[in-house]
């Protein structure tokens, strides 16, 4: 073989050994998981977790723990194949498995799962997903922000349908009182006894003549009735006018969570903190800073996706633009050092993180990097100086990096999502990307609070003690117990039982001389009115449990009995539209509906059934 021979050998070598290494080098997860899934569609199990393997290890490389998309793909590929092949155990199996190792903290893979084993009949590993899905739910942040918005959905509808009722057996029990009162003020002004009832009991529901909503309405009556409640009802009075004046503001901030959740900003922030992938991420934020170029922090933001793609120069570019929009932004400068770190290049890595504590001297992970960059160059006196001042910065976070050392050994800078949300509401407010999907969220408690039902609410809460404590000097009317009939100051002595009428204390009370046909009427009107009072608390117990206890006086007992009924029944009928557990999974909605409903009637039944027991006492 010839020298001429053998230099093209050798070209053809490189040329070879540069065309398997150059794709290598800008492999991304993107590329890997459609493999994975080709390799399972033929049935080769064995090249699939090798792409399995891969990507979990390009993930490591990257930087990245967590494929929330590919896990939610392959738990929905399980579900699939045991649709359409059953006695394919095998690829069901590694699926489900490939789920759990792409993300483990996904409440909707939990879910799938837990699909997927309930239609196995695996109802241990059903019951075991569901409750880590439901524990994740709460738990974790990529999902909190829309269980907060449906939970505060739910909680409003039940906090309201508790005030109505609240308000309906308040005007049962004292309509009357309230109404001889105003009739007595208005014959006091003039009007004639006939024109002063009509009008009276027209007052009652003055706000419908004015053109109010129902909140008006509500809060009228807690206004009115304030005066001639029980202690308990007059503080169940106010803690639900200041509930529901919370209502808008509340409703307004939980949605803002939940779409600004959706923000670019906010979504790349939190794939950094908790080192999630998700592909479109960096689309998005690359639309974003397109709008907006100035922002140093959306630069630091985009630099850090790009590194998740592996595109260590796009990456560069971005932090080296960060710097340039501002040169106090020491985590540009930690990122940039972490570059140099990867290809070992560790003086320089030093260089960098030391200009980022120039920039931000409390940055405890530029510290902490400087400690390892010492350490691969075996200068341990500045190791262990760099961990003191490291610690002195942020002792907490340096103790768990020393228990559990990061994969590659430094620290990536990460803006603090708190930060992120701040940026996303500013580039809202300004407009500037409005025509951006999910850019448009943001929340003024002020403006929020500016609504008719927080106004008329918090009118509500002055005006209720204010109208009592002007008029308790005249007194207020009250009604028998025993027949329903109304008095006041005017129509007999305040020495007298204030819990009967006249004519009852002469025949209860006293028995004194009594006609014959007085007492057959007095009677016949008593029954009338019991029996008028029992049908009507069993009519409200059938359909809201809980209001014949608030009716008989047991306020407190009556409103959890109305709210629990309440929050059950919401949660029942919205289950498969709003939610407190955000999920496509079926298997959940099931559950939680059959759950809701069984608490819905156990609370019917313990609370409605004593009503039904109750007889009228002539």
């Amino acid at each position: 073989m010839n020298v001429a021979t053998g230099r093209r050998l050798v070209g053809a070598a490189l040329f070879s050994l540069m065309a398997t290494v150059a794709p290598a080098q800008q492999l991304v997860p993107a590329d890997v998981w459609p493999q994975a899934t080709a390799a399972l569609d033929t049935g080769d199990i064995q090249v699939a977790q090798q792409k399995l393997d891969q990507l979990l290890e390009l993930g490591k490389d990257l930087g990245v723990t967590r494929f929330p998309l590919y896990a939610q793909s392959a738990a929905s590929l399980a579900r699939q194949i045991h649709k359409t092949q059953p006695a394919n155990k095998q690829a069901i199996d590694w699926a489900a498995a490939a789920a759990r190792k792409l993300d483990p903290k996904d409440p909707a893979v939990a879910f799938a799962l837990a699909d997927l084993a309930f239609e196995r009949s695996d109802w241990g590993g059903a019951v075991k997903a569901l409750t880590a899905g439901v524990t994740r739910t709460f738990t974790e942040p990529t999902a909190r922000a829309a269980t907060r918005a449906d939970l505060s959905t739910v909680l409003t509808i039940a906090i309201v349908g508790t005030a109505s009722l609240l308000g309906i057996a308040l005007f049962s029990r004292y309509s009357r009182p309230a109404a001889h009162d105003f009739r007595e003020i208005l014959q006091e002004w003039g009007l004639g006894s006939t024109t002063a009832s009509v009008v009276a009991l027209a007052a009652l529901v003055l706000p419908l003549f004015l053109w109010l909503g129902p909140s008006w309405v509500l809060v009228f009556w807690f206004v009115i009735f304030f005066s001639y409640a029980t202690i308990g009802e007059r503080i169940a009075i106010v803690v639900f006018l200041l509930l529901i004046s919370a209502v808008p503001v509340t409703l307004d901030w939980a949605v803002y969570r939940a779409v600004g959740s959706t923000s670019p900003v906010v979504r790349a922030a939190v794939a950094e903190e908790f080192a999630i992938f998700h592909p479109d991420n960096v689309r998005r934020m690359r639309e974003l800073v397109s709008a907006v170029p100035g922002n140093a922090r959306l630069q630091l933001l985009l630099g850090g996706l790009e590194l998740q793609l592996g595109d260590e120069q796009q990456a560069l570019v971005h932090y080296r633009e960060a710097i340039k929009l501002d040169p106090r932004l020491g985590g540009a400068y930690v990122n940039l050092g972490n570059l140099d770190f990867f290809h070992n290049e560790f003086r320089a890595a030093i260089t960098n993180y030391e200009k980022a504590i120039q920039a931000t001297p409390a940055l405890s992970i530029a510290y902490f990097n400087i400690a390892a960059a010492s350490g691969e160059i075996y200068d341990y006196a500045r190791q262990g100086q760099m961990i003191e001042e490291a610690r002195k910065r942020d002792r907490v976070r340096v103790q768990k990096l020393i228990a559990s050392p990061p994969t590659q050994k430094i620290v990536m800078y990460t803006l603090p999502i708190g930060e992120a949300w701040e940026i996303s509401e500013r580039l809202a407010t300004g407009g500037q990307t409005r025509e951006l999907f999910g850019s448009y969220a943001r929340f003024d408690p002020l403006q929020s609070a500016l609504n008719p039902v927080t106004t008329s609410c918090l009118i509500g809460v002055v005006a209720a003690p204010l109208l009592w404590w002007k008029r308790r000097a005249k007194g207020f009317s009250g009604i028998c117990m025993k027949c329903g009939r109304t008095f006041c100051f005017r129509c007999k002595s305040a020495r007298e039982s204030a819990t009967y009428c006249t004519q009852c204390i002469h025949i209860y009370l006293k028995r004194d001389g009594v006609s014959l046909d007085t007492k057959q009427s007095k009677l016949k009107e008593v029954q009338n009115y019991q029996n008028g009072q029992v049908r009507l608390k069993k009519l409200l117990a059938t359909f809201f449990p809980g209001s014949g206890q608030i009716m008989d006086g047991a306020t407190a007992k009556g409103l959890i009995a109305v709210f629990s009924f309440l929050f059950f029944l919401t949660v029942a009928l919205l289950i498969g539209s709003l939610v407190p557990i955000a999920t496509p999974a079926g298997l959940i909605r099931h559950a939680i509906r059959i759950v809701a409903v069984l608490l819905a009637i156990g609370t019917w039944l313990l609370i409605s059934i004593p009503v039904y027991r109750q007889r009228p006492t002539y």
